[in-house]
């Protein structure tokens, strides 16, 4: 047990990264990093950075290969290239560079070298709305496909966007928050109450997006989830899904003028095999601005900030706090807060990185903050983690599929591999099936902090893993065959 206890510190302190789709983040003014098996780079310098002159207030996404190279990058209103130029067609698209959340990509299930991008207007007033992209057009540096832009799919949104892949499959989920009423053709009125759920269909060459949300069983099957519990007048803060799809999570926030009845922070459940929420929508925070929202990358727990608007001054402030998820009937008692900045502090959006931790945009600053050790009661929170000059943070990082980032999120496997062993299904619920060229002598597994949770005698070349006794979250699972050798695999218990 001792030397596996070297062997784990040193295992969970390399990370690699299989797939790279996340590798580049392009934001703010001019601002860019990369997440390398070596740690962040700063890219802010680079050349094809620096002559695209790209600015955003708040939303932006950018996309790069399987081997972590660029692709392209976007504002929600322009799309750039790889070498920094837009891209023909990439222009006036239907997001808004003050948009919390203008824009996010999707690589189209089972379809090579395409992407949907999707966006939201700003202060409620923009649609929400697709555009196709194909990396084979513009000389291979990809382009908008002509008759497939700004497809709207509901005429008014707010400016929360995020989205999920659909379990044990490469389809996607994609969530927006809107009025009740609203539709393809018609502007929504009142408050913003709604969740509105479209999925996104692998299909080879032809993927598509289903034009109608999916119908919500817990809404009497109408096109959407509605809830008294979050309306709001306020278009602002983000939304997000946790990893392992069992949670959604939205921050509400407004102007300076605005009253605060109706900002918050509140948490509903999902299933991500049918796309739908499903309450009790807990309060976690009510009657105060919330802005940015995020998972722990094991979704045992969630952060968000309490911010004032815009620039910080002498007298804005910002909080961020910590909710234990792993005990839902405990939820609301365990309240944690881990930063608090009395003054020249502002709003910024929460993103979950490559790394497993959470990063934190600054307005006006140099450096982006993260919060550390994310996926334990002791996190804490380093305001100037990271510089990124000559490139400067405003209120927006980029908005990535979090279960990109969970597929991304693999830790280096230092064993010698000299069989061919399989686990299934990865996340999984209740069970977890083992399945090897030849016999295998035991199974061990260990939480995230190290610890045996589980240990197992097999002496067969298959086997099935009763889960159901641990507590949702990220595992590293030891498999030893009878030879000596030995493999390990992340695993994800939803």
């Amino acid at each position: 047990m001792k030397n596996f206890i070297t062997f784990f510190v040193l295992f969970i302190s390399f990370f690699s990264f299989s797939q790279k789709e996340s590798a580049w983040w392009v934001f703010g003014d001019g601002a860019a990093i990369e997440f390398t098996d070596t740690g962040i780079q700063n890219r802010s310098n680079n050349t094809n950075i620096v002559t695209s002159n790209f600015n955003t207030d708040e939303g932006c996404s950018s996309i790069s290969d399987s081997q972590g190279n660029l692709l392209f990058f976007t504002n929600g209103s322009s799309i750039y290239d790889r070498n920094g130029s837009v891209m023909p067609n990439g222009i006036g698209i239907l997001g808004n560079v003050s948009s919390t959340q203008s824009t996010m990509i999707i690589n189209a299930p089972n379809t090579n070298g395409v992407y949907f991008i999707f966006t939201v207007g700003g202060s409620g007033n923009g649609p929400f709305s697709y555009s196709r992209l194909e990396m084979s057009l513009n000389g291979g540096f990809g382009d908008i496909v002509p008759g497939v832009k700004n497809i709207i799919l509901l005429n008014s949104c707010s400016e929360k966007l995020n989205g999920i892949q659909k379990q044990n499959s490469n389809d996607v989920y994609v969530t927006v928050f809107s009025q009740n009423n609203v539709t393809a053709t018609q502007s929504g009125t009142g408050d913003f109450n709604s969740l509105y759920t479209f999925e996104v269909r692998g299909a080879g060459s032809a993927s598509f997006i289903l034009p109608n949300p999916i119908p919500q069983t817990n809404n009497s099957n109408s096109n959407r989830f509605e809830s008294l519990v979050f309306a709001s007048s306020r278009d602002r803060g983000q939304l997000k899904f946790s990893p392992n799809g069992n949670y959604a999570a939205i921050a509400i926030q407004g102007f300076q003028s605005s009253t605060a009845q109706d900002y918050g922070a509140y948490l509903l459940n999902f299933d991500n095999s049918t796309g739908q929420f499903s309450g009790p929508v807990l309060t976690l925070e009510s009657q105060q601005p919330c802005y940015g929202i995020e998972f722990s990358i094991d979704s045992n727990y969630v952060y968000y900030d309490i911010s004032d608007d815009f620039a910080p001054t002498s007298t804005t402030s910002r909080s961020i706090i910590q909710y234990n998820l792993s005990a839902p009937s405990n939820i609301l008692n365990t309240r944690n807060v881990i930063s608090n900045e009395p003054a020249f502090a502002a709003r910024g959006s929460l993103q979950l990185g490559m790394d497993g931790e959470i990063y934190s945009a600054q307005i006006g600053n140099s450096f982006i903050g993260r919060i550390n050790n994310s996926t334990t009661a002791n996190a804490t929170y380093t305001k100037d983690f990271f510089n990124v000059s000559p490139g400067m943070v405003r209120q927006g990082l980029p908005n990535i599929l979090p279960s990109t980032i969970l597929s991304n999120y693999t830790l280096s496997n230092q064993t010698v591999n000299t069989s061919e062993i399989q686990i299934f299904p990865n996340p999984t619920s209740d069970y977890l099936g083992i399945t090897a060229s030849e016999e295998l002598e035991s199974v061990e597994i260990f939480n995230i902090d190290g610890k045996s949770v589980l240990s197992k005698s097999l002496q067969t070349n298959s086997a099935h893993i009763d889960l159901t006794d641990l507590f949702p979250g990220l595992y590293i699972v030891k498999v030893h065959n009878l030879t000596g050798s030995t493999q390990v695999f992340k695993v994800i218990k939803k």
